[in-house]
């Protein structure tokens, strides 16, 4: 998967200890990719599913809206912001997972 150099948008990420931001890449492939793609548990899937979220790109449009998701809390809200950032990172060739480490505590410093 080719991933660009530049961020197409930065998604907050709230969590126990306050709120974190992190960069997600431009790339068509992977905004087409669908939500079944992430290491998800049942309750995750579900709520988007309910959400009518079913590729990365409904999920980054719906970021700030998935706690507002019936049955969906904090918890598997931060969830699934943990494994769009894991899958995410897991596509990144070694140079590039440097910079966007380097770019996440540059964001939250």
């Amino acid at each position: 998967m080719k991933v660009a150099d530049e961020l197409v948008v930065i998604l907050k990420m709230v969590g126990k200890d306050g709120k974190a931001k992190f960069p997600i890449y431009e790339s068509e492939e992977l905004y087409n990719t669908n939500i079944d793609d992430l290491e998800l548990d049942t309750r995750g899937k579900r709520a988007l599913r309910d959400g009518n979220i079913s590729t990365i790109r409904d999920l980054v449009d719906k970021w700030n809206t998935l706690e507002k998701i019936k049955g969906t809390g904090r918890k598997t809200v931060n969830k699934i912001h943990e494994s769009l950032v894991a899958y995410q990172y897991s596509l990144l060739n070694d140079a590039k997972k440097k910079r966007y480490l380097e770019r996440i505590i540059e964001l939250n410093t």
